[in-house]
């Protein structure tokens, strides 16, 4: 049984983004700009070849959509910036259905970890790593 269906280039290179994202969201409590900045261009110039102008604007919708989900969290001080970068470049690489798949996952995800959190760790205020809930979505997502 396969549990992921067959990976493109643009799947193979967001399981990349993940990883590293995932990577120094747990070690250095942050997803650096090189990622996701680098997942965007990226991914804007492979959807531009691959798709033309109306790829390029399904990428810039579903980064845009990306951005505007974790919005308000960020503008609560809920999330950090990284995170909100790191689900517009989900967004850019994949589109705007495949944005919405992962922040139901992550949502989901996220609400374990928080519950986890609060009452296993017991550190009211403890440092949340959202990326790890974000990286879990879009790898559920990938699967469907």
């Amino acid at each position: 049984m396969n549990l992921l269906p067959d990976l493109g280039i643009i799947d193979i290179f967001l399981l990349l983004v993940l990883s590293l994202a995932l990577y120094f969201d747990l070690k250095e409590k942050r997803i650096p700009n090189k990622i996701t900045i680098t997942a965007v261009v990226l991914g804007l110039s492979y959807r531009a070849v691959t798709g033309g102008l109306p790829g390029v604007y399904d990428a810039l919708l579903g980064g845009l959509v990306g951005f505007v989900i974790l919005l308000v969290p960020f503008l609560l001080r809920g999330i950090g910036g990284g995170d909100v970068k790191l689900l517009t470049a989900i967004g850019v690489l994949k589109g705007v259905e495949f944005v919405f798949y992962t922040a139901l996952a992550m949502g989901v995800i996220g609400g374990i970890i928080a519950v986890y959190y609060y009452f296993f760790v017991k550190l009211r205020g403890a440092y949340f790593p959202y990326g790890l809930a974000i990286s879990i979505g879009a790898v559920i997502a990938l699967a469907l």
